[in-house]
């Protein structure tokens, strides 16, 4: 990584939250996954109702 590479990454903190929230997630995902806890599908329908709630909720205000 060149150094204005590394500035313009560090120059980003909205880009640096997005990815630390993403790794995070995934990261909480495969360990769930891998412990028998929850399958990926299930978290994926899980989200997918989350948001299907949040935007109704929108729509109605």
């Amino acid at each position: 990584m060149t150094e204005d590479e590394k500035k313009k990454r560090e120059a980003d903190p909205l880009r640096n939250l997005v990815l630390t929230e993403i790794y995070t997630t995934e990261a909480l995902i495969n360990i769930l996954e891998r412990k028998g806890v929850v399958s990926r599908d299930e978290i994926l329908e899980e989200i997918k109702a989350m948001k299907e709630d949040i935007e109704s909720q929108v729509l109605n205000k």
